[in-house]
């Protein structure tokens, strides 16, 4: 701990009050009390903050109590790497993951080189792709069709009306880049058509976020069918729904979930084919309803991209009406027809209410 070049100072996380005669500090779940704490202490306490020396920390008992107990860091060496600064705030809060014993410049440095396929680029997939770039994430592939309209710009942050009649792709592409230049984005502008039209963006990716609606349901079997046969982990979102995240051939998948609707609802299926054949209708849409459902599916893939458990494992998240949310369980189905383990086969998939030519 001690030594005359090593310098300490207190974890930017940290959250202190002075209560009477004592300090009462906080880190994560960490919890200590300093006592007595005084004027006389006050000084000192302001030190840590910019850092003094291992051997004065380790020569005062209350600072000793500090430092064993995880709230002190060594101080770092000045970098010219210009992430360090942009992510400071980052690196402070990842910094109460130290304590499990990995640097938080090493969590960085996960999420700089992750890879994240975003399969949609309307108003929810906006509000994800800007939070996953503040979140340090590196590497993106993005993927859709179409041109932005002047209908999308009430909810798509990545948008302006200069945008209109581009595609969306390329439009995003330099928004991420001018937002922060050392990203890598590659864009593939296509319809999605079938998972055949996925499996070959898919096979190097860390995770895949699947935010297209279009077709309804149709389009989360072919994204989670790719998935299944690259073995990536998926995490599909629409309107106001998140989950399941499926990390691998154990937990249950977005079909899974449809699984269980048509097993509840045997015409369920029925009624997609209907649906499918009527014009495409305009729903309504509120920028900050999106955004909410957003900053889940950016939380869910920054843990997954971090080594912690998704929440929406086996589970749904559903954001309603009047703005509640909660989540509903999703198990796997042993007769789902993506990944469903009882050999016969299986429930019938949306794309079975396709019309064929």
């Amino acid at each position: 701990m001690t030594g005359t070049d090593t310098r300490l100072r207190l974890r930017g996380r940290a959250q202190m009050i002075w209560v009477d005669d004592a300090l009462l500090l906080s880190l994560g779940t960490t919890r200590l009390r300093v006592a007595p704490f005084t004027e006389k202490e006050l000084p000192h306490l302001h030190e840590l903050r910019g850092g003094c020396a291992a051997d004065q920390v380790a020569s005062v008992p209350w600072m000793s109590r500090l430092h064993g107990a995880g709230f002190l860091e060594e101080c770092t060496p000045a970098s010219s790497d210009p992430d360090l600064a942009r992510f400071d705030r980052l690196l402070n809060f990842l910094s109460e993951m130290e304590l499990a014993g990995e640097s938080r410049f090493t969590l960085l440095r996960r999420l700089r080189e992750a890879h994240c396929v975003i399969v949609g680029l309307g108003g929810l997939a906006s509000w994800v792709v800007y939070n996953l770039v503040c979140c340090g994430v590196g590497r993106f592939t993005v993927i859709d069709g179409d041109v932005v309209e002047m209908s999308n710009l009430n909810r798509s942050i990545l948008f302006t009306e200069a945008d209109v009649g581009r595609p969306k792709v390329t439009v995003a592409a330099e928004a991420m880049r001018r937002f922060h230049p050392r990203i890598e984005v590659t864009t593939r502008q296509f319809v999605v058509t079938s998972q055949e039209d996925l499996v070959p963006e898919l096979e190097k990716a860390d995770v895949v976020l699947g935010l297209a609606d279009q077709p309804p349901w149709v389009i989360k079997e072919w994204i989670t069918a790719a998935a299944q046969r690259t073995k990536t982990p998926v995490l599909l979102a629409s309107g106001s729904r998140v989950g399941p995240f499926r990390l691998d051939e154990s937990g249950a998948c977005a079909m899974c979930d449809w699984s269980h609707q048509i097993e509840r609802q045997p015409l369920y299926g029925e009624l997609l084919r209907r649906q499918l054949r009527l014009p495409r209708g305009s729903s309504g849409a509120l920028s900050p309803h999106g955004a909410m459902t957003a900053a889940v599916v950016a939380m869910e893939a920054v843990r997954h991209l971090l080594g912690l458990t998704p929440a929406t494992v086996n589970r749904v998240w559903q954001l309603a009406g009047d703005f509640t949310a909660g989540f509903d369980p999703c198990v796997k189905h042993p007769r789902c027809g993506v990944c469903g383990t009882t050999g016969d086969k299986g429930l019938p998939l949306p794309s079975e209410s396709l019309e064929r030519p």
